[in-house]
């Protein structure tokens, strides 16, 4: 499930944005998985720190904080870059298990230092089943 930002791409301190995964599957946990694709240079940060509220079809909601790393100790893009656009993939969880099937609403705000973060261009939030580690 994905949502797209409408240019100029700017997101507003307090903004959240919804995304809603409708779980289906639940007899095995998966990962849980935020992509961000953004422009260059995302007004200069290296890291991307949001608020994600997760609300459970009972209406439980379960908060978390996520730092998204933009770049590696050498000062690296983190990611799949082309051209001026990056896209990063944070696991918010490797062992997310459903206890239900419905839909799972992903409330995410920035907790950036300025009130508007410009360059953000979609948010998508996915399961993946788990890789099976082989001995």
């Amino acid at each position: 499930v994905s949502l797209s930002f409408d240019e100029p791409y700017v997101w507003k301190r307090g903004e959240g944005k919804v995304l809603v995964l409708d779980v289906t599957e639940n007899s095995e946990p998966c990962e849980l998985i935020l992509d961000v694709r953004y422009a260059l240079p995302l007004m200069g940060f290296e890291k991307i720190q949001l608020h994600i509220v997760e609300t459970q079809p009972t209406g439980v909601t379960i908060p978390r904080d996520v730092t998204i790393e933009l770049k590696d100790k050498e000062g690296d893009l983190i990611g799949d870059a082309s051209g001026d656009l990056v896209d990063v993939e944070r696991v918010l969880d490797s062992n997310k298990q459903y206890l239900r099937h419905g839909k799972y609403a992903y409330t995410i705000t920035h907790n950036m230092p300025t009130e508007i973060l410009g360059g953000v261009m979609e948010l998508r939030i996915r399961t993946m089943k788990k890789k099976e580690i082989k001995s």
